[in-house]
């Protein structure tokens, strides 16, 4: 479903009415989800499938991967590898897989086929309207029904690549592997691309078939991100409550500094 950017998202209330109204209207709801990014011009894309040097039709690759799609595919495998062999120091044997390395490389910011999205618009809400550096830029936030039902049990990677059909996607709910996954109602979405492709759409462009996935885009305009910021510091969602550690309290400080909330 193209983007819906008519309607605007000026304060927390909005979000909650959005999902209030909207996520009751299909047949799985407990699926429901939500994004926030902080410049409206983004689209909604998986890391691995973004604008990167590895895809400049002027760099030289190897024939077995001169394709967007076999070029991306070939990447993530490459990074979720190098992520495992130097990550093995921190981990306590994790559980491996074709769906498991994906969920915890994307965990750590390993791009990868996977799109990060919350069951909580509030939490979505705060990673469109917190990022100082685009404080000046209209953000969006996105309400996402799927039509599968969210699968708690990982999928080999012969079920997430089953479907051969371009432009699809499938909602995993991740494993609890730190405090971070309960804290943002973490969700994930796999999405599958037709091996010709030359580019990711995002996935406010695409046509989903009726009964399909159902998706809508909201501008969060620049002049209500401050007072958002406020309004979500206020009950209680901010950058600690999303990230519990340290590092999380630390740059909950930077943040409000940068954004000027003393």
């Amino acid at each position: 479903m193209k983007s819906d950017d008519e309607e605007e998202i000026n304060t927390p209330a909005d979000a909650l009415v959005v999902a209030s109204r909207f996520a009751g209207t299909g047949k799985y709801v407990a699926s429901v989800a939500f994004r926030g990014q902080a410049d409206f011009e983004w689209g909604a894309v998986p890391g691995i499938y973004r604008t990167s040097p590895f895809f400049d039709k002027s760099i030289d690759r190897p024939h077995s991967i001169n394709s967007f799609v076999a070029s991306a595919h070939a990447l993530e495998s490459i990074f979720v590898e190098k992520f495992f062999l130097r990550a093995r120091i921190h981990l306590n044997n994790p559980e491996r897989g074709f769906a498991s390395d994906r969920i915890l490389a994307q965990h750590f910011g390993v791009p990868t086929r996977l799109l990060d999205w919350s069951a909580n618009p509030l939490v979505a809400l705060y990673f469109a309207v917190s990022d100082p550096d685009h404080e000046d830029k209209d953000g969006s936030f996105y309400f996402l029904h799927p039509a599968n039902r969210s699968v708690s049990r990982l999928p080999t990677e012969e079920q997430l690549t089953a479907h051969k059909k371009a432009n699809d996607m499938f909602m995993l709910d991740p494993p609890y592997i730190d405090q971070r996954i309960p804290a943002q109602s973490a969700k994930l979405t796999f999405h599958t691309i037709d091996k010709d492709a030359k580019t990711f759409t995002p996935l406010e462009q695409q046509e989903f078939e009726p009964g399909k996935h159902w998706l809508r885009k909201f501008r969060i305009p620049s002049r209500a991100k401050g007072t958002i910021y406020r309004e979500l510091l206020q009950i209680g969602v901010d950058h600690h409550s999303i990230f519990p550690d340290l590092q999380g309290l630390g740059e909950q400080m930077r943040r409000n500094f940068l954004l000027r909330v003393y």
